[in-house]
């Protein structure tokens, strides 16, 4: 792997065992994200969707998922209503996909132009990042736009470079792969015919919980989740809870 050294290789096995896509949080789970983030040595690391349909200009201002290894500084309601004005200028989070998937700021912005733009100077001064760079995973044509973000503090005094491109590089046909898995289980789950609620309860089911336990963290009564078990058994043909979690698959 041209570009990382044995302990990156190494690290990069680690990161890629760790990371999981939780379907039913729509995001990857924030043990993988932290540590792709040691990895990179970054301060935040997010993931973010989007449907398609929305205006380019509009990137997500909430990620699904990040993971920051230092305080998020001055995040107010004022800043955000900048981050909303200016967000145009944010060139790595709207610039077109690369070739493979991953962009660093450098790429679409010298440092000194960057830190001319209002977006730089009115909102990642004040909430002290630094946006570094954006993995692309999806196509043009999905009908969700899914990337990471990766950002360092805007005092660190450093700029990600061939060895932080060369590993998202790298891992990212790992999140790739998570993603497809979980697109084709979603998928399966619709032809079945199973409501989001029953795939909530099977969920649950499938992590060890009893009707009781479910009830309680979905705020339903017992009866109502023995209903919703009673229906998903009856749409995939099974009979007993172990029946259905086998046949649910991923």
């Amino acid at each position: 792997m041209s570009g990382v050294s044995v302990r990156d290789a190494h690290a990069l096995l680690d990161v890629a065992g760790r990371l999981q896509y939780d379907s039913r949080r729509g995001a990857f789970t924030l043990d993988g994200l932290a540590a792709l983030c040691e990895l990179l040595g970054a301060d935040w690391v997010s993931y973010y969707e989007r449907p398609i349909t929305a205006a380019r200009a509009s990137w997500p201002l909430t990620p699904k998922a990040e993971v920051e290894t230092r305080p998020f500084v001055g995040h107010t309601a004022e800043l955000e209503a900048t981050f909303r004005s200016l967000r145009h200028q944010f060139k790595l989070g709207n610039s077109p996909a690369p070739d493979d998937g991953v962009a660093l700021i450098g790429d679409v912005a010298t440092d000194r132009a960057w830190r001319r733009t209002a977006f730089y100077n009115e909102w990642c001064r004040e909430v002290h990042i630094e946006p570094q760079a954006r993995v692309v995973l999806a196509k043009a044509d999905d009908p969700i736009q899914r990337a990471l973000m990766i950002d360092v503090a805007d005092d660190a005094g450093r700029r990600f470079g061939h060895r932080e491109r060369t590993l998202l590089k790298l891992i990212r046909p790992t999140c790739l792969r998570l993603l497809a898995a979980a697109d084709a289980a979603a998928e399966r789950h619709r032809a079945l015919g199973l409501t989001p609620r029953e795939l909530q309860v099977l969920a649950l089911v499938r992590d060890g919980m009893t009707n009781g336990e479910i009830a309680t963290q979905l705020f339903l009564s017992p009866a109502t989740i023995r209903t919703h078990l009673e229906n998903a058994f009856r749409k995939i043909g099974a009979h007993t809870r172990t029946e259905a979690i086998a046949r649910l698959g991923a």
